[in-house]
């Protein structure tokens, strides 16, 4: 038996702007029935057996992890999603994740949140007829990125199980072919509960990108507000937007919505669960050597103690108030990343400086207004 593909250590970006070692982990050198073996051997254990028995893969897979979803956010990411024109066979799974010995608040807003998924089902806001809207509900260990280890482990597991119902009996080589066909055309989009997009084509563009152009789908976000009870809220949205572009910039911002075709999978492997950012080094290293397609959303952010940019909010905040932490340091990294790289887009080096030069000062006013400046440049 041929191993993973690939056997030297590689670097990819974190979202605080870190280089972290990866290795490839995926299985490409057999053909898909071997591939698919082999990915389930190491990975099957993390598979939804809910989401398997979904019979058939649709086309077009977006998944919307949700635990505790703010009821609003996430009817309005609902709407959105049901309001694309999709160009084939698609589903929007809702995944809920109820953590074990859920206190009863968290249980509660989980039954809103399948009360909510059934009311936009019967309000026939589904995306069309050839779209379906579901939802899984069970418990996954390791959070959100227990959920995407089990959703794309799932998505592996539901190709080959509908393949080998469907061709039982059938010759190995028609077998490979069915499971092929999915692995290339199926695409799957992980999507957070609290992101919309007001372009209706816009997850058809990221499937055409995906199929045509095997391309790795990330988000590429606007900052609609950010939650905090600061009083400079302004300056915050406008630094944390900043942030987005800095790393647009150098190609290096991995964020929801995220997708790629089912074979992307099996090439990378499974997900580092317990590690920060693990869904986005997940993404990041599957992006290495890929084109990027950019999928234009908007978002709210809030402040978080979970590693992420919500963290990177509370604290930017703090450090304002006269804190200490690794606020800056995060944009020393990025200001790292410029002097290595060097990209050619709309910020340079000395931006980076300025920005940090004002931080230093925690003049919330003068912050703002270079903040603002730089934003005009995007």
């Amino acid at each position: 038996m041929k191993g993973p593909i690939g056997s030297g250590i590689q670097y990819v970006i974190n979202c605080a702007g870190q280089k972290v070692p990866v290795s490839d982990s995926g299985f490409t050198s057999r053909c898909a029935i071997g591939n698919t073996d082999d990915y389930l051997k190491s990975f099957g254990k993390h598979a939804s057996a809910r989401m398997v028995e979904l019979g058939e893969p649709a086309f077009i897979t977006v998944v919307v992890p949700s635990c505790a979803s703010e009821e609003d956010d996430l009817r309005q990411t609902l709407v959105s999603l049901c309001s694309q024109k999709y160009p084939v066979a698609a589903e929007i799974l809702v995944f809920v994740n109820e953590p074990e010995k859920a206190p009863e608040r968290v249980r509660r807003m989980n039954d809103h949140t399948e009360s909510l998924v059934r009311s936009v089902q019967s309000a026939g806001l589904k995306g069309g007829e050839n779209t379906q809207l579901r939802l899984v509900r069970q418990t996954v260990p390791g959070g959100s990125t227990g959920v995407y280890q089990a959703v794309t482990a799932s998505s592996i597991a539901r190709v080959r199980t509908h393949c080998d119902r469907l061709m039982a009996g059938a010759e190995r080589q028609q077998k490979i072919q069915c499971i092929e066909k999915y692995l290339r055309q199926c695409l799957l989009l992980l999507w957070d509960d609290d992101i919309q997009t007001k372009d209706t084509s816009a997850i058809a563009g990221a499937y055409e990108a995906a199929v045509n152009g095997d391309a790795v789908i990330l988000g590429r976000l606007r900052i609609s507000r950010v939650d905090t009870a600061a009083a400079y809220a302004g300056a915050l949205h406008d630094l944390m937007q900043l942030f987005l572009e800095f790393k647009y910039d150098l190609g290096l911002n991995f964020l929801s919505p995220r997708g790629m075709l089912l074979a992307g999978i099996l090439r990378e492997g499974g997900v580092r669960v317990g590690e920060p950012f693990a869904d986005q080094l997940y993404f990041a290293s599957a992006a290495r050597g890929k084109k990027q397609h950019l999928l234009d959303a908007e978002t709210a952010i809030g402040e978080s103690d979970s590693p992420g940019n919500g963290n990177f909010l509370k604290k930017l905040r703090l450090y304002l108030e006269g804190g200490e932490n690794d606020a800056l340091e995060i944009f020393q990294n990025v200001l790292n990343r410029y002097r290595e790289d060097r990209p050619a887009g709309r910020y340079c080096e000395a931006d980076i400086q300025r920005i940090l030069l004002d931080l230093r000062t925690r003049d919330f006013d003068r912050i703002g207004r270079t903040a603002a400046e730089l934003l005009a440049k995007a």
